[in-house]
């Protein structure tokens, strides 16, 4: 008996030294609108940023910094994809991206701007009055990426299993992929890493870890560049880690960036 009670005390502290709170993996949430599924993702906390010891880190990474998510929200399973941006296109007569016309409708949705985002967020709020959407803030997306994990990347430390997670320069073919063909996260989120970079909804600043809130940040009040995240299809591996951060500004429009949606219940 006081074997068994060792064990347990010596696995208590070995958890506890991890600093990262996230549960087992949960239902899938199906909305009204066909499409469109999405991971529940519950309250916690975790460690934001990158250490001063990670040979990969970027300086706009540190420090590493306690973040707590004090609210569940529902993360989208994958990267919104061409088809129901093209849905949204046909409906609205907003412009269809010159990289997706030609594309299929399982590819993820790229050309799109930061501010054209919002016009389809606006769309889909408009479509599902029961439910919010949103992009997510870098926090939210950070937090649902690591999926517990407090390392360089929620698989492991290295790059040697990178393959079965991302696309990326290494094995994409110079081109993104249908979403979800690789291996989830363990929130079964697809795609975090890799494939295309995804916008979230804070101004960038480079230095915005040493001042933000441990409680639900938000980013920035105001700025001139937006942030993506997760790494694209054209990025190396160094760029498909948990922390690393890119910025454009709200206008940019590229073949390897596109969006995940956030969804909250009114």
């Amino acid at each position: 008996m006081k074997s068994i009670l060792g064990i347990l005390l010596i696995l208590a502290m070995l958890s506890g030294c991890n600093h990262s709170t996230a549960p087992a993996p949960t239902r899938e949430i199906v909305t009204t609108i066909p499409g469109f599924s999405f991971a529940k993702i519950s309250p916690g906390t975790f460690q934001m940023g990158s250490s001063r010891v990670d040979r990969e880190k970027a300086d706009d990474e540190l420090p590493r910094h306690t973040v707590r998510i004090s609210y569940g929200f529902c993360m989208g399973k994958t990267e919104v994809t061409v088809g129901q941006y093209r849905k949204f296109a046909l409906e609205t007569g907003h412009e269809l991206p010159e990289e997706i016309k030609n594309a299929a409708d399982s590819f993820p949705a790229t050309g799109i701007s930061w501010q054209d985002t919002q016009d389809f967020i606006s769309w889909l709020n408009q479509k599902d009055p029961r439910h919010q959407y949103r992009l997510p803030s870098e926090a939210e997306w950070e937090y649902a990426c690591r999926a517990g994990s407090s390392g360089p990347r929620f698989f492991s430390d290295g790059t040697s299993r990178l393959d079965q997670y991302a696309w990326y320069w290494n094995n994409s073919e110079k081109h993104s992929h249908p979403v979800g063909k690789l291996r989830p996260n363990l929130w079964g989120l697809y795609d975090m890493y890799g494939n295309v970079y995804e916008w979230v909804n804070d101004w960038y600043n480079e230095t915005y870890y040493q001042e933000s809130p441990e409680t639900d940040p938000k980013g920035p009040e105001s700025g001139s560049a937006k942030v993506y995240r997760g790494g694209g299809w054209s990025c190396n591996p160094d760029y498909c880690r948990s922390s690393f951060r890119n910025y454009g500004p709200p206008d940019k429009k590229s073949a390897s960036v596109g969006f995940r949606l956030v969804m909250e219940t009114k």
